[in-house]
């Protein structure tokens, strides 16, 4: 487990009250931290920016994965969307996408142990080569070593750069609800 830290920028400035004003904010208050800072701090905030919100209800479809301007114009999401908005928030902050995973996962409800499971995405973060991920999860508020989250089982990771699925890497294209988010970013 990591402990949160605040870097000094981010210690008292007014909060706007829209979450794409909010956002923009954030980013300005986080550039002069640290990429850790980044890290905890963007977790945080995004899992305090966004409220969650099914697809079924928010989109009346049974999964749509939304980009992080329909995130921020709703401030509504699920946790593909809280996945997604962190991705690309610390994209802009610069931290490099080899450090960045998207994780599909099973999550058994009531902890390791349980044999109920939901479909889950969460954001992966590798402070250094060959470290332990670091795991950024709408339903925890802490940073959690991968290999402490017992109740996560991966499916598949992705980023910008490929799709990895039993041990075989694949295009962004491969996981068609991605590649839909890709596309209606370039086409913004």
């Amino acid at each position: 487990m990591t402990t949160l830290s605040l870097c000094q920028p981010c210690l008292a400035e007014p909060v706007p009250p829209d979450p794409t004003a909010r956002w923009h904010q954030m980013l300005q208050q986080l550039a002069p931290c640290t990429e850790m800072e980044q890290v905890e701090q963007v977790n945080l905030r995004v899992n305090q920016l966004v409220r969650f919100a099914y697809d079924l209800h928010q989109w009346q479809r049974q999964d749509h994965w939304s980009t992080p301007h329909e995130t921020l114009r709703t401030g509504l999401g699920d946790c593909e969307d809280y996945a997604i908005l962190k991705y690309f928030t610390l994209r802009a902050l610069g931290v490099a996408p080899e450090r960045l995973w998207l994780i599909l996962a099973r999550l058994r409800v009531g902890g390791a142990q349980s044999v109920m499971t939901v479909g889950h995405m969460v954001l992966a973060y590798q402070p250094s080569p060959g470290a332990d991920l670091l795991i950024l999860d709408n339903l925890v508020g802490s940073l959690y070593p991968a290999s402490y989250r017992t109740d996560l089982e991966q499916v598949l990771r992705f980023n910008h750069d490929a799709v990895h699925f039993e041990d075989r890497r694949y295009p962004p294209a491969w996981l068609p609800q991605w590649d839909a988010v890709l596309s209606r970013m370039a086409s913004r």
